[in-house]
């Protein structure tokens, strides 16, 4: 198997605590996600996500289940949660707000259009990290999210995540890099 695209994203993800920058490369039949020492793994023909061991050339399903579970918990603090949507030209807004008797969520999320992503592993990404998200927002497979801001208070204590495309582009040369990824071993 060979890739026939290489798109290359640069987001900078920012917390209360810090500001990472995360490095996402989406071909048609994987993204690979580089963050500091946590390198992801999503292939499409798998529907799975892997942490990768580079050393080792290897790769070690990621299971969600622990994390649905604490989603679920986290959303029966809610009373209600809220979503509206903004078509605007070429792209959309979706506002969030969730009222809880001990916490408030809010949050804006910018999607755009970017045709070159309509035949990658993009979307079957998206839709697997999606079943264990707060909110599900309906996307496109031609659809990217290139602003969002989620805030949430709990009891006066914020939690915020806003994560920025600072960058993306369509690659032309060398799109088969990352191919190496498909041939590690399942640990």
């Amino acid at each position: 198997m060979e890739s026939k695209v290489l798109i290359h994203i640069i987001k900078e993800i920012e917390t209360v605590e810090n500001t990472i920058q995360v490095e996402e490369f989406i071909t048609d039949l994987f993204v690979f996600t580089k963050q500091k020492d946590n390198d992801v793994f999503y292939r499409k023909d798998k529907d799975k996500l892997y942490a990768v061991n580079k050393i080792a050339k290897n790769i070690t399903p990621i299971s969600l289940d622990q994390r649905q579970q604490q989603v679920n918990q986290f959303k029966k603090l809610f009373s209600e949660i809220d979503v509206r949507e903004k078509e605007e030209n070429e792209s959309r807004k979706v506002f969030i707000e969730g009222k809880g008797n001990m916490v408030v969520l809010s949050g804006e999320v910018k999607i755009s259009k970017f045709p070159d992503l309509e035949h990658t592993a993009n979307l079957g990404a998206y839709t697997l990290l999606s079943k264990s998200a707060l909110v599900d927002i309906d996307m496109k497979n031609n659809e990217i999210t290139n602003y969002a801001d989620i805030n949430i208070n709990v009891q006066g204590k914020r939690i915020k995540n806003k994560t920025v495309i600072k960058n993306i582009e369509v690659l032309t040369t060398d799109i088969n890099r990352y191919d190496y990824l498909l041939n590690y071993s399942v640990n």
